[in-house]
């Protein structure tokens, strides 16, 4: 065993995977999820962050899932449970909230400018914010900082930032072979 820590920053869609693969009932994508975020947080290597503003769109997220009537199962019992799950991760200090850095919506807006004016690339406000987090948790620590995410766009997020290898990230779809989301992507090239 390697005694080389991974720190690991969570964005939300990582957190919201592992929300939804507690309910009674999950997607197929999810399914496949679940066993790989159980190695993932059970891995005694990786010390894991996650951002005030990542909190707050989970739980954003999963109060609309409750609301939604999509699963019968996202009920208020899925909800609290999902909810004390983090919770708990964050008052036993196995997640670290960072939090948000100064200027953060200069940086992520120069991000999304220069993506799409230099590059013609579409990037997400929020995939760069969660960069720029992440990036910042890795300049403190001095360490290599992996984005663990289901999103299949966050090379977009990376590819304009100056974090060179130092900010990588891991995609959820591609780890469980799900051919979804980025797995369909490399699979169908």
């Amino acid at each position: 065993m390697s005694d080389v820590v991974k720190y690991t920053y969570l964005d939300t869609s990582a957190l919201m995977r592992r929300a939804e693969g507690i309910a009674r009932t999950t997607t197929a994508r999810n399914a496949k999820i679940a066993p790989v975020l159980g190695g993932i947080f059970s891995d005694p290597t990786r010390k894991f962050g996650c951002s005030e503003l990542g909190l707050l769109e989970f739980h954003n997220t999963i109060t609309t899932n409750l609301r939604s009537n999509v699963n019968s199962d996202w009920d208020f019992q899925w909800w609290n449970d999902a909810r004390q799950e983090l919770l708990e991760d964050i008052s036993s200090g196995k997640f670290t909230v960072l939090p948000t850095p100064p200027k953060y919506a200069e940086h992520v807006m120069s991000l999304v400018t220069l993506a799409t004016q230099e590059h013609g690339r579409a990037l997400r406000a929020w995939d760069a914010m969660h960069a720029v987090i992440a990036g910042r948790w890795s300049y403190e620590l001095s360490a290599d900082v992996v984005i663990l995410t289901s999103d299949d766009d966050f090379d977009k997020a990376l590819a304009v930032t100056n974090f060179g290898n130092r900010v990588t990230f891991e995609n959820l779809d591609v780890l469980a072979s799900t051919g979804e989301g980025l797995d369909s992507r490399s699979t169908s090239s």
